[in-house]
């Protein structure tokens, strides 16, 4: 498969089935898994990463590598520095990319304000439904196309 800059391309994808949706990106498998893992520990699993540091810890201490249970712990607080500097990073950028706009009123009703993007959210910061929407991975959009493929196929018949 092509891919533009290396890593994202756009997916033509079944057009019957999204004739009216905007084209989904295709990462590379590793991208996509990866961001995807990270999406869901995010959502549903919040605390995998403390039991993870956790349980690193505790089997440096079992093998008697107290040095090696600090340099665990330093690293878990280096990368939490990390993730809330990248955090407030992320809240500034959201700031920039949400104008607030007044909706035109219809039918009598009263001017309301809505949130407009004026780009679309980074991929690690969508949910599951909005990650898929968005995107999909190199094998998923392989399977698309040879389903469209053989649906076009089979109408020919």
């Amino acid at each position: 498969m092509d891919h533009a800059d290396g890593k994202l391309i756009v997916a033509n994808g079944s057009q019957h089935a999204r004739s009216t949706k905007q084209p989904r990106g295709i990462l590379e498998e590793e991208e996509y898994t990866s961001t995807l893992s990270h999406i869901v520990t995010r959502d549903f699993f919040p605390s995998l990463p403390s039991l993870r540091r956790d349980a690193a810890i505790l089997e440096a201490r079992s093998r008697g590598d107290i040095s090696g249970a600090v340099a665990v712990r330093r690293m878990a607080r280096r990368e939490e520095m990390e993730r809330e500097r990248e955090w407030k990073e992320d809240m500034e950028e959201e700031k920039d990319a949400v104008v607030e706009t007044a909706l035109v009123p219809h039918n009598g009703s009263n001017n309301a304000n809505i949130q407009v993007r004026k780009r679309p959210r980074p991929l690690k910061h969508e949910s599951v439904t909005g990650f898929h929407a968005r995107v999909t991975s190199e094998d998923n959009a392989e399977f698309e196309m040879n389903q469209e493929r053989e649906r076009r196929e089979r109408e020919e018949k």
